[in-house]
């Protein structure tokens, strides 16, 4: 798209998409969250009968300045107090660091080694799609059997119980840059480059499973792992002199 018709049209399409969806949304999704169900329903059984003393059983005295304050201190009250936390905090960041930084060279290997067009380098993107879908699949398949099986042999049900599939996912990572660098240092034949894509993608995609944290855990590695990337994507100016000097 970028080599035929502009790299603008890039940031149309994905305005237009996320548009629709965001519409489709609005439309056909449906609220859950019990505390709001509650709260509406509360709301409408006063305006009915007229008495202002109906209450949702889930209502909450926490002002809403209250909860936004509480809201921001809470993730990074943990990221200082829970070990956990932030360790896999600081492995999520670096394993999301190394991918973008990894963004980064596509364009380089692609078309200046294996002498793609702009347009079909696009298509190297795909390994790491396909990564995504595999691992997926493989977690939706094992992960919660593994919970089970694990809760009945202990008695008790952990969330540690979901780390197996995590350690294996995370020591994909490597070996799949390892892989990709080393492919694309010798001039290997670039299906052996999707292979190792794949391969890292499915590591990064279920490297951490979001069953095993609260909301506010998610949202501060996601922060982190934001944070980390832009740090690394900044650094890939030092490195492109590097780089070149290898792919030619």
């Amino acid at each position: 798209m970028s080599q035929r018709i502009g790299w603008r049209w890039i940031f149309y399409v994905l305005t237009i998409g996320a548009g629709f969806v965001a519409l489709g949304t609005f439309i056909f999704l449906r609220e859950t969250n019990p505390v709001i169900i509650l709260e509406r329903k509360a709301k409408k059984l006063r305006k009915e009968t007229g008495n202002q003393h109906l209450r949702s059983a889930l209502e909450s005295p926490v002002t809403g300045r209250e909860l936004l304050m509480l809201s921001l201190k809470r993730p990074f009250k943990l990221l200082f107090v829970s070990p956990i936390v932030l360790s896999l905090s600081v492995l999520m960041g670096i394993n999301y660091a190394y991918l973008y930084l990894c963004f980064t060279t596509f364009p380089i290997v692609f078309q200046e080694v294996y002498h793609f067009s702009e347009g079909i380098s696009g298509l190297a993107y795909l390994g790491l799609g396909m990564g995504s879908m595999i691992g997926l699949a493989i977690i939706g398949k094992y992960s919660d059997p593994i919970v089970v099986k694990m809760t009945e042999k202990n008695g008790v049900r952990k969330p540690e119980y979901r780390l197996p599939l995590m350690f294996f996912a995370n020591l994909a990572i490597p070996i799949g840059l390892f892989w990709y660098g080393w492919s694309a240092d010798a001039h290997t034949h670039w299906y052996s480059l999707q292979i190792c894509k794949t391969l890292t993608s499915l590591g990064l995609s279920r490297s951490l499973d979001r069953a095993y944290f609260l909301p506010v855990c998610w949202a501060l590695l996601c922060l982190l792992r934001r944070i980390l990337s832009m740090r690394f994507r900044f650094t890939r100016r030092r490195l492109w002199p590097r780089i070149l000097s290898c792919v030619h």
